[in-house]
């Protein structure tokens, strides 16, 4: 009976140790359709700082998993997306302009940044979901790099609990937050229809931008679509 119990407290022991071991990758992967919008007559930059790029959330539960999330990678696609979407054309800008340089190809620069993430399994909240919180900080530039604007976003998301399936369920939630995020900013952006800072830079360029020529291929695959649509003109909200 003795050796019975034991071998019950040792197999507890190794399982214990196990399950404090054990570490769940989740490489966010998502769809996100482009904002049903009448698109802003801007040419339009986007910085995707090292941090935005490489972002991952690591983090040990009380159950003794540890949770990888890498959200770098999808996020570039993401804002890709969204601004193909939102703009008349977009265009990726590796660095910010230097002091005293202007960038003559585009009304204004947006950088977008992850400031934290957060999530919680059933078990923390005693419910059948997966929730995610993530909060952005949203940069405006005008084309010489002076800040214009910068306000943080916070968007939310949750998924029901899928069995042995943990990971799928972090990443479902991901992606509703990611969403929710887009429906904001596509709302701000509809609402502020003239940024403050760009529609006076314009004038200040050499000429005038060429808006119909595509600034990346999300572009010219909207446009097709619309085409194939029978509709050359987005509808707006």
């Amino acid at each position: 009976m003795r050796r019975h119990s034991s071998r019950l407290i040792i197999l507890a022991t190794i399982a214990s140790l196990l399950c404090g071991c054990i570490t769940t990758q989740v490489p966010v992967e998502g769809e996100f359709p482009a904002p049903v919008m009448r698109r802003l007559p801007y040419a339009v930059g986007v910085h995707y700082p090292e941090a935005l790029k490489t972002f991952t959330h690591e983090e040990k539960v009380p159950s003794g998993r540890t949770w990888v999330v890498s959200l770098g990678e999808v996020h570039v696609s993401f804002f890709d997306q969204l601004f193909t979407g939102m703009f008349a054309k977009l265009i990726r800008i590796e660095e910010l302009p230097a002091a005293g340089s202007r960038n003559r190809q585009v009304d204004g620069i947006i950088e977008p940044l992850i400031e934290d993430f957060q999530f919680a399994t059933p078990g923390q909240t005693q419910s059948k979901f997966y929730e995610v919180w993530i909060r952005y900080r949203m940069s405006l530039y005008s084309p010489a790099g002076k800040l214009i604007e910068s306000w943080p976003l916070s968007a939310y998301g949750k998924s029901r609990s899928q069995f042995a399936q943990a990971r799928d369920s972090i990443n479902d939630a991901t992606v509703v937050a990611m969403r929710d995020a887009a429906a904001l900013l596509a709302t701000k952006f509809k609402a502020e229809s003239e940024v403050p800072g760009w529609s006076a830079t314009q004038e200040e360029k050499a000429g005038p931008v060429d808006y119909t020529e595509p600034g990346i291929d999300a572009d010219e695959q909207q446009t097709q679509q619309q085409r194939a649509a029978g509709d050359k003109q987005p509808a707006a909200l």
